[in-house]
């Protein structure tokens, strides 16, 4: 009796065609149809390439600004909030008392980076020598700005 209605199907099946071509151009592998109790076509399913992913070789976009240290960014906030001072009236602000530890944390790494500049560049010693934000300082103070208010 399965011989019969499998004889049956082939004679009243008409086109496969269709869903063969819909396949292809889908661009899946085409449909495997049996007969076993009924009809049965099973789709295969295509082929999933994941990328292989390369260590090292992912793209690192730089941040905007440089990252800045603790005591430099407090002197860049200072100065950009008074202006131009002088090395004790910085003191003052902070509340330091050691020259040394103000031009080794905090007055020769932001003038490294050239956020802050000398008044007077000739006199680095000048007791009237003064430091005051440069242009590269003040996009700095705007980014921790930003930062502060988001």
């Amino acid at each position: 009796m399965k011989e019969s209605q499998h004889i049956e199907w082939k004679e009243t099946w008409r086109d496969d065609s269709l869903i063969r071509n819909a396949c292809r151009g889908a661009g899946t592998p085409e449909p495997v149809f049996r007969w076993d109790n009924g009809l049965w076509v099973e789709f295969p399913l295509p082929e999933v390439k994941t990328p292989v992913k390369t260590p090292g070789k992912t793209p690192i976009t730089p941040p905007v600004t440089p990252p800045v240290t603790p005591p430099v960014e407090v002197l860049v906030r200072l100065l950009g909030q008074a202006g131009a001072l002088g090395n004790a009236q910085i003191r003052a602000h902070m509340g330091l008392k050691d020259r040394t530890h103000l031009r080794e944390r905090y007055l020769d790494p932001a003038l490294a980076e050239g956020l802050i500049e000398p008044t007077i560049p000739d006199k680095l010693n000048s007791r009237l020598q003064q430091y005051r934000l440069t242009a590269k300082g003040a996009d700095v103070l705007a980014a921790l700005l930003k930062r502060t208010n988001s």
